[in-house]
C-alpha cells in the first residue's frame, strides 16, 4: 500500500503516514489505539465498520481512520510531524537520496539542474504494483524545468536517443521508464500548478 506518496517530506513541516491492512476487528483496533494515545477523540460516527479517532503522543498529533475493505481493514495511521524532528526526517530523506545513481545515467542527470524543490522516499507501496519493483525503497525528487510543459514532455520523449532497448526502456507521451545498469529511472512532468517541473524517481533493481 502507497504511502507518503502525496506528502513532501523535503518541506519544513508535515507529517508521516502509514496504511496497513489487518484482519483484527474494528473494535479491537479501536481499542488498541485508545489505550495508546493521550487525549483521545472518539468522534459519534464510529461503530462496528467505522474507526476514527486522535489523540497526542509524545507531543505530536495522531489521527487514525479505517477504510472499507472486502478482505481486511485498511488502516491509515497520520503523525505530525513538526519543529526539530521534521527537519530532522527531512535531511534524512534527502542524504538518502541516490545521487551515484542519477550521476550514472548523464542523459537523466540533465534533467536535475537546478536545486530539487520536493521529494519523498517510499518504503511501503502496493506489492502488486507492475511498474516499480516491491520490497525496495522508491525515491522521488521534482526539479524545476527552464519551459513549458510541452517542451518537457518533448524532452523526456528524446530519451529514446539514448535509451533504444524496448526491453529495458519504455519511453513515450512525455513519461520514461527506464531500466539501465543497476537501477529503475522513472522522468515525468509534474503537474499540480506550481509551474513546470519534472521529476526523477529512482529505484536500485533488487538481486535475484
Amino acid at each position: 500500500m502507497k504511502n507518503d506518496e502525496e506528502g513532501k517530506p523535503l518541506s519544513k513541516s508535515g507529517g508521516s503516514k502509514k496504511v496497513y491492512a489487518t484482519m483484527a476487528a474494528v473494535d479491537d483496533i479501536r481499542l488498541h489505539y485508545l489505550g495508546l494515545l493521550e487525549n483521545s477523540l472518539l468522534p459519534d460516527n464510529n461503530g462496528v465498520g467505522v474507526l476514527e479517532l486522535s489523540g497526542v503522543v509524545k507531543g505530536r498529533k495522531v489521527r487514525v481512520v479505517n477504510y472499507f475493505s472486502e478482505v481486511s481493514n485498511l488502516i491509515q495511521v497520520d503523525i505530525e510531524m513538526t519543529g526539530e524532528y521534521a527537519d530532522t526526517i527531512r535531511r534524512k530523506v534527502i542524504d538518502s537520496f541516490p545521487e551515484e545513481a542519477i550521476a550514472a545515467a548523464p542523459p537523466i542527470a540533465a534533467f536535475a539542474s537546478g536545486g530539487a524543490a520536493e521529494g519523498y522516499v517510499m518504503y511501503d507501496y502496493n506489492t502488486f504494483a507492475s511498474d516499480v519493483y516491491a520490497n525496495a525503497p522508491l525515491f522521488s525528487r521534482a526539479y524545476p524545468f527552464a519551459g513549458t510543459a510541452e517542451e518537457l514532455r518533448e524532452k523526456i520523449n528524446a530519451l529514446k536517443d539514448h535509451y533504444t532497448d524496448p526491453a529495458n526502456a519504455s519511453i513515450g507521451g512525455g513519461i520514461a521508464e527506464i531500466k539501465s545498469g543497476a537501477y529503475l529511472y522513472q522522468v515525468k512532468p509534474v503537474e499540480n500548478g506550481a509551474g513546470t517541473r519534472v521529476a526523477l524517481v529512482v529505484q536500485t533493481i533488487p538481486e535475484r
